[in-house]
Order: structure tokens, then C-alpha cells, then sequence
């Protein structure tokens, strides 16, 4: 069933999620170095005209705000763009990992939840047009190969992994402002680093 739009005068900023910023943080860095080895030529269609200028941190804090997603959302959409990327051949970039993020968290809500937003409501606090978020989605399931399930074990996997990290920055803001961390933290998988990286 389709949720209706949240009223203009709702507070919905407690909807940022624990570990938003890892994931936005790392998502911008993988971008940022897929895009230096992509082709120019190299386009698919959720690349932009040009670099948005929002940030992906940002980004993520806009569509978290609005689309009311939980946590379970937020770690599906991370297992959706790593399967896109992985073995879907998509290159991320900074010209499209935006649009990526959009049509990962809509994809990912659907799919979890009974209860969601129209794609148009999605378009519009994504910035595109409902006929550009139709024909994104139908790319990234296609990428997908329609294949949405996500077992246990991954999910526990990606959310243990998050909430680590995200413990991990928190700490790392802790030991800024106090000069001392106070804990040791085993080291990120390969696949997770630039996650991890701050």
C-alpha cells in the first residue's frame, strides 16, 4: 500500500539513520575514484548532465527525511548498490551515484516494507522526474537480474559491518574532542575500506 506524503509542518530529521554517514562518506569515495578511470564515454542512464552539487551526505540526509526509511532499508540499500556495482557492472561515479542512492533506497523500500511511496513522491524529493525514476528503476532491477532477496546471514553481515564503523567515526569524533578513543577496532574487510575510510 502506498504511504501518503508526510504534512510539510511534520519533524522528520530523528529519520537520520545511526549510520548514514559511513555509508554516505564511503559511497562519495568510491565515486570519486571509479570516476577517475572511467571512460568518458562510458554513461548509463543514471548518469547526470553534470555533478550534482549537493553532496552525497547530504543527499542521503534528504531522503532519509522524507521517505521515513528504517534502519533495515538503509542496509538493504547498501547490499543492493554492492551487487549493482560488483556484478551488475555499473561504474559508480560522481555524476551518478546519486541517482543510484535514489533508486536503491526506493527499490529497497518496496521490497521491505508493506507500505511505501508512490514513485512519484520519490522524484520528488530526488530531484528527477517521475518518468526518469520509472525508467531507473527498471535499470537497476535489470542489473539486479530481478534478484532482490537478501538472506540473514548478509544482512547481518552488512549491518554488524555498519554499526561498526559507524561506532568506529563516532569514536573518532569522541577521541577529537576529548584526545583519546579508548578502544581498538578490527580492520575492515577489503570490500568494506572504503566504507571505513574518513
Amino acid at each position: 500500500r502506498r504511504l501518503k506524503p508526510p504534512p510539510p509542518t511534520q519533524d522528520n530529521n530523528k529519520m537520520t539513520l545511526p549510520f548514514a554517514h559511513v555509508l554516505a562518506t564511503g559511497l562519495e569515495r568510491l565515486a570519486t575514484r571509479a570516476e577517475a578511470a572511467q571512460d568518458a564515454n562510458e554513461l548509463s542512464v543514471f548518469d547526470a548532465v553534470r555533478e550534482p552539487s549537493i553532496s552525497v551526505s547530504d543527499y542521503l540526509k534528504r531522503l532519509l527525511k522524507y521517505s521515513q526509511c528504517n534502519n533495515s532499508v538503509l542496509v538493504c540499500t547498501l547490499i543492493l548498490i554492492d551487487r549493482v556495482v560488483l556484478d551488475g557492472g555499473l561504474r559508480l561515479s560522481m555524476r551518478n551515484v546519486h541517482r543510484v542512492l535514489l533508486t536503491s533506497v526506493l527499490t529497497a523500500h518496496k521490497f521491505l516494507d508493506d507500505q511505501f511511496y508512490a514513485n512519484s513522491y520519490y522524484a520528488k524529493i530526488g530531484g528527477v522526474s517521475t518518468r526518469e525514476i520509472n525508467t531507473l528503476e527498471v535499470e537497476f532491477l535489470r542489473l539486479l537480474r530481478f534478484d532482490l532477496y537478501v538472506s540473514e546471514e548478509e544482512f547481518a553481515s552488512y549491518n554488524t559491518e555498519l554499526a561498526r564503523l559507524d561506532a568506529e567515526h563516532r569514536c573518532k569524533l569522541a577521541a577529537a574532542a576529548k584526545g583519546s578513543c579508548g578502544g581498538k577496532w578490527p580492520a575492515a574487510t577489503a570490500s568494506q575500506q572504503e566504507v571505513a575510510a574518513q
